[in-house]
Parts: C-alpha cells; sequence; structure tokens
C-alpha cells in the first residue's frame, strides 16, 4: 500500500469510526418485507408511502407553507420518517428551509436567508439521528471580490426555536487554514451524528467533477478536517457495520471507454473501521456509475456498462460470491432494502408510465422473488426519497478483487433473464392527509463513544445576526425572456423536435449563444424544456438543466 492508499485507509477508519461510535442508523430488521418506503413528484407534490407485499400506504400532498414558490425539487425525510425537510427559493427573494410534519402537514420550523443567493442544498442525512436539528447548506454567490457575504455557509438549525445553534462558512479561519479552494462550491451533508457533520463541496452548476473535497465538522468545537472519502461519488454508509463504499479510478485496473460526459470510474472501493480500503468489484473493459448496499447491508450492488452494450447492474457479497442482478438497463433509481432492492422504471407500468418493482431474496441470488408493487401514470416522474435503514450487523468484510498485470481476476456470468409478473394496477387517490404507517420497530443497542478534542478557543463558533438585504429583481425563465446557453468541458446543447430525450437532435448550441425563449415551459423525461430561437432563426426544444452528480447544471440562464 503507497503512502496516498495508507493516508486513505486512515482516512476512511477515523470517520467511519467516528460517525459509527457516536450514534447510527437503527440496525437488522427482519426478512419477509420489513421495510417503508417513500416516493415524490416534484412536478404534483404528492407524496405516496409504499409498503411490501400490498400491505398497504398512503398518498399525500406534500406540505406546502406561507412562501414556498411552488413544490420543492428535492425533499429528505428523517430518520423515523415523521418529518419532511425541503430547502427552496421563497417570495420576495431568499431561499429557506422547511420543516413540516408528514402526517398533520404541519410546519414545525422554517428559517430563512434574505437577498439573492444562488441556491440551497439538503444530503440525504441532513437529519441529526433523533430528528431536533436539520444542517442545510448555502451558496451566496460564485467568486465575487465584491460581495462581502462568504461564498458558502453551513447551518445547523434547531427545529424547537427555527434557528441556527452553529453555522460555518467558506470564510471562517478553520476552513481558510485549510489551504484548499473552497470558493463557488455547495456544502452538501453526508452524514449528521452527535457531535459530527461530514459534508462535500459540490461545484454547483459546473460539469461536475470526478471527486470533490470532503469535510468533517465538530460543530460545538468549530474544528474542520479534510476526510477524502466524503468527497468520492457514488458514496454509500452502512453505519452499524462502520462501513462505507464508493467509486474510484485506480491505474492498476483496466481503464474502460466513455461516451459522452462521465468518470471512467473501474472500481467500487471498500472501506470499514478496521483501517481497511480496498476494490471489491472491477471488471475488464467496464465503466461503473452507481453502487449501492443491498440485501441488509450482505451485498453490494454495481451498475456496470462495457461500450457500446446497455448497463448491467452485478452483485458482490461477503463470502466470494458475485453475479449478475435481473434489473433492468433503463432503470432510474435503485435503493436498497432489508431483503433485497427496489427499483423504478419510467415505463413498465400497465398504462406505459412509472413502475416501482420489488426484488425479494429469501435466501442466494436465486431465491428471487418479484412484486409489481405500485405505478403512475405515464409521463410522470417519480423518484425515491427513502426507505428506512435496513443494514444488518456481523457480517464479515467484503473479500478484496486483486488486479494482476491489468487483468481482474474476477469472472461474472450474463445477467440472468426474470419474466416480470403483469404489473399491479395502482390508481393513485386525490392527495388526502392519510393514516401513515410507522416503519417497523427496530431495536438496537448504540455503543458509547466519547470525543474529548483539544478546544482552540479562537475556532469557536459565534452565530451573527443575518443581514437583511434589499431584494434585487428575481431572473427567471420566461416565454419572451433572452437566455444563454451553459455547458462545461466543451459539451454542446442539444435542441431536439419535441420536449423530451426522445425527439430526434435538430441542432447543437455552443457556450455563451443567446438564444429567444418562445414557448415552455414542459416537462418530460424528468426535465423541464423551453421552446428556444437560435440566433440563425432555427427553433427547437432545450433541457433548462440536467443533474450532475451531486449537483445540477443549468444549462440555459435567464439574461432578460
Amino acid at each position: 500500500m503507497g503512502p496516498r492508499a495508507g493516508r486513505l485507509a486512515l482516512a476512511v477508519a477515523a470517520v467511519i469510526l467516528m460517525v459509527v461510535m457516536l450514534g447510527g442508523a437503527p440496525g437488522v430488521t427482519q426478512a419477509g418485507g420489513s421495510w417503508v418506503a417513500w416516493l415524490y413528484n416534484p412536478d404534483s407534490g404528492q407524496m405516496v408511502q409504499i409498503l411490501p407485499d400490498f400491505a398497504g400506504g398512503a398518498t399525500i400532498p406534500f406540505p406546502m407553507q406561507p412562501g414556498m414558490i411552488g413544490t420543492p425539487n428535492s425533499i429528505v425525510l428523517s430518520r423515523d420518517a415523521t418529518r419532511v425537510a425541503s430547502c427552496q427559493e421563497v417570495f420576495h427573494a431568499g431561499r429557506a428551509l422547511y420543516v413540516s410534519d408528514i402526517a398533520s402537514g404541519a410546519l414545525v420550523a422554517s428559517y430563512g436567508v434574505s437577498g439573492d443567493t444562488i441556491d440551497c442544498a439538503l444530503g440525504q442525512y441532513a437529519f441529526s439521528p433523533d430528528g431536533t436539528q436539520v444542517a442545510f447548506g448555502l451558496l451566496n454567490h460564485y467568486a465575487d471580490p465584491a460581495d462581502p457575504r462568504p461564498d458558502w455557509v453551513l447551518y445547523v438549525v434547531d427545529l424547537a426555536t427555527s434557528m441556527p445553534v452553529y453555522q460555518l462558512s467558506s470564510a471562517d479561519p478553520q476552513v481558510t487554514a485549510l489551504g484548499i479552494n473552497v470558493a463557488g462550491q455547495m456544502p452538501v451533508v453526508e452524514a449528521f451524528e452527535p457531535g459530527v457533520i461530514a459534508f462535500k463541496l459540490v461545484l454547483w452548476g459546473a460539469g461536475g467533477a470526478p471527486e470533490y473535497t470532503g469535510l468533517v465538522w465538530h460543530p460545538a468545537v468549530g474544528d474542520v478536517t479534510v476526510m477524502e472519502p466524503y468527497g468520492k461519488n457514488a458514496l454509500q454508509l452502512q453505519m452499524p457495520m462502520g462501513e462505507a463504499i464508493w467509486l474510484d479510478q485506480r491505474a492498476d485496473f483496466p481503464i474502460g471507454f466513455i461516451d459522452g460526459m462521465g468518470y471512467p470510474y473501474n472500481v467500487l472501493m471498500y472501506g470499514n473501521k478496521t483501517g481497511s480500503s480496498y476494490p471489491i468489484f472491477s471488471l475488464s473493459g467496464a465503466v461503473l456509475d452507481w453502487g449501492i448496499f443491498a440485501k441488509n447491508g450482505e451485498w453490494a450492488a454495481v451498475r456496470s456498462s462495457i461500450y457500446p452494450n446497455p448497463p448491467v447492474w452485478y452483485y458482490v457479497d461477503r463470502y466470494g460470491g458475485s453475479g449478475a442482478l435481473p434489473i433492468p438497463a433503463d432503470v432510474y433509481d435503485v435503493w436498497g432494502v432489508s431483503d433485497g432492492y427496489i427499483y423504478l422504471h419510467p415505463t413498465a407500468g400497465p398504462s406505459g408510465g412509472p413502475l416501482l418493482v420489488y426484488h425479494r431474496y429469501t435466501g442466494d441470488v436465486g431465491s428471487l422473488e418479484v412484486q409489481n408493487l405500485w405505478s403512475a401514470d405515464p409521463g410522470s416522474y417519480w423518484k425515491i426519497v427513502y426507505t428506512n435503514p435496513a443494514y444488518g450487523t456481523g457480517y464479515p468484510p467484503f473479500p478484496e478483487v486483486l488486479s494482476s498485470g491489468g487483468t481482474v481476476l474476477m469472472t461474472l456470468p450474463p445477467p440472468a433473464v426474470v419474466t416480470l409478473p403483469p404489473p399491479a394496477v395502482v390508481t393513485l387517490p386525490a392527495p388526502v392527509v392519510a393514516t401513515l404507517m410507522p416503519p417497523p420497530q427496530i431495536l438496537v443497542t448504540l455503543p458509547v463513544f466519547a470525543i474529548t478534542p483539544q478546544i482552540n478557543p479562537n475556532l469557536l463558533m459565534t452565530i451573527a445576526p443575518t443581514a437583511i438585504l434589499a431584494p434585487p429583481p428575481l431572473l427567471i425563465l420566461h416565454i419572451g425572456g433572452v437566455a444563454q446557453v451553459h455547458t462545461t468541458e466543451g459539451d454542446m446543447l442539444r435542441v431536439r423536435s419535441g420536449p423530451g430525450t426522445g425527439y430526434g437532435v435538430q441542432f447543437q448550441l455552443a457556450p455563451g449563444v443567446l438564444v429567444n425563449v418562445l414557448n415552455g415551459p414542459q416537462t418530460a423525461d424528468g426535465l423541464t424544456w423551453w421552446f428556444i430561437q437560435a440566433p440563425n432563426g432555427q427553433t427547437g426544444w432545450a433541457v433548462e438543466g440536467v443533474p450532475d452528480g451531486s449537483g445540477w447544471l443549468q444549462t440555459l440562464i435567464p439574461v432578460s
């Protein structure tokens, strides 16, 4: 192991041990369908609770609160799924955190920051384990010497008082002392445990990066440390076991070809609290782009592509087993549950809309049971936003996969073909406040681990009152307006004959080109589309923005 690998192993050990021992997700859930999931539609604002075995659930509206401008694009649920948080633009300019009770829709807490800001963000684990605090990031501006505010701020808001109890900014001395570039980046929380918050700094509105800067912050003390794994892409935590998986690129493994945007990750890495970190999956010629824990944490699953073939999902278990999983190539959301995984297919429903499929494994990979749990209308976009923690304990570490002379010592069979049962026809009722099924009760004994850091009084945080700034005019895309094309890394913006990725590309526009907005918006394929006119008179449909790693790339920026 080289010096860099050694530092990475120590960083993994320190971070995971810190997060796990300070508190963690509940332990083992029972097999046989002991889980709860939530889906969300950002266009309609509907939330749907899903239970296995067709055991019921509920459809409710997202709890809108005064000041909100439409339903949020992203939401985060507390770990017991009783509260929902969003961070979004509000009337009269500014951004605000809202936390609501899911069952009643009542507002629990809110905290707003006025003035011209770029965006705000919540990570999957933005809630503290007990649900009493929420951490969210705010990007005030890109690097601008004329703006006296820090580029970004990370707030920890107490829900009992609706006020920050801690905050950390890009201008604070413990951040500047790190000597790293933090300008124009959004803090996104990856883990929030008692006494410690781990987050990454995401290049907001850019073309993404193969990895970001990962940081660990002790709010009560104020110290900040660079911790590399928390900036890795596709990072997944298995807290009860003190484990993590993430994607990376290593020169000692074959590197596959990628067609278009993205990064040629070639290994799925694994780290645990013993200090070990090593690859557990690689496939010669393949590019990896997604990884999850599944089946109670017994498996790690990863999506792999060998150009020009469609992607294939594989699993590796803790006992040397590996193979293909019968997940269709075009699914767009996969989450692990206690006895398998669930996924969303965009068009497999009975009427051609999204379908939620549950793969349950009562034993090994040959024990597959398939349930089509839920479907929605064609053209609607849903995403999985929650499954109750489903990770077990007592498992051995995953075995390491080796590379020798550039040849990966891993052979995998072709994907299994599974015939799905007819989709269950589910008609969504009108949104009503329903009686919700709580997640299964999980008993767990948390270990006690006390951290007694040396407190530097110069690093203690003080909370300054938020300045009330006069709101500037808001620029939004609108019919009759002008927008500027924004792409990165030399990419061109594709303009199509219709609003959706299924329509043909008519022409492409370079970054910086000004276009007239003639019509829209329309939503298709989970994206927002506008009908635009290029300087030469050509017209067509272009996407407003696209997901980009953990961030968002705005491809049409309003200028008037």
